[in-house]
């Protein structure tokens, strides 16, 4: 531009002789496609390096905060979990989804969200979340965060299945106690009488006296017209005297 096209803002030099344009640009379509790409790898190459020292230092600066808890925004969300920038330090971590131990969540690559399937928790890009730091890994430069709050849920929902479970377990406890019982009762009954009827027959019956068996008190059947009354029958049959033998004298008669 200096040499050949001078404008209102370009003033030529005097001194400058005229230069052909193959002299001024002497690359070609092949010449300038090379360029470009080792241009870009060489970017890519330096922003590499550059992220690599920063992740080392972010990773030495974090070892000795594993167990503090943060503030921090989601700033990716992937189907293996979510990146969270932690406020104020501006330190990068990933939640994995192993970590999100509450549900089962599913991965919407639309609308770069996590979704629970049974409670419909949502985590979206932007969302506020307070995290854990669970590990720091100096030679792979990761930095591993957990979710709070999510094994008090986790417990709180074991605790309300448990609660459940011992509920309708004791309501059928206690009927089948009381049907228990029941059975119990009227098997301990036939047990006895088993058992008094086994004792009876093996127990030696109790003898009378002289070897003689009692015979069996019979109680007088009155007629209800003599009830109370004297007996006036004239014609009752008087018993009959015994014929006793006389003796034979001791001497007898010349």
């Amino acid at each position: 531009l200096i040499r050949n096209t001078p404008g209102k803002h370009v003033r030529k030099q005097p001194d400058a002789d005229a230069l052909p344009k193959k002299i001024i640009y002497p690359f070609d379509l092949k010449d300038m496609v090379q360029f470009g790409e080792h241009c870009s790898m060489a970017e890519r190459r330096a922003d590499a390096a550059s992220y690599s020292v920063i992740d080392a230092l972010k990773c030495e600066y974090m070892q000795d905060r594993v167990g503090d808890e943060f503030t921090g925004t989601v700033t990716s969300v992937t189907s293996f979990g979510l990146f969270v920038e932690l406020n104020d330090i501006y330190i990068e971590g990933l939640v994995h989804i192993s970590e999100l131990t509450n549900d089962y969540y599913h991965f919407d690559a639309v609308h770069h969200c996590l979704t629970g399937e049974r409670s419909q928790k949502t985590y979206r890009l932007g969302d506020s979340v307070e995290v854990r730091v669970v590990r720091v890994d100096l030679d792979e430069k990761k930095i591993d965060l957990q979710m709070i709050g999510l094994m008090q849920s986790v417990k709180r929902f074991a605790k309300s299945k448990s609660g459940s479970k011992s509920k309708s377990g004791s309501k059928s406890k206690s009927k089948q106690g009381d049907s228990k019982k029941k059975r119990g009762g009227v098997d301990n009954k036939k047990a006895k009488l088993r058992k008094r009827q086994a004792e009876a027959e093996t127990s030696p019956k109790p003898a009378n006296k002289k070897g003689k068996k009692k015979k069996p008190i019979s109680k007088p059947k009155y007629k209800s017209s003599t009830i109370g009354k004297a007996s006036t029958n004239t014609n009752a049959k008087k018993k009959p005297a015994t014929n006793r033998r006389k003796k034979p004298s001791a001497k007898p008669r010349a």
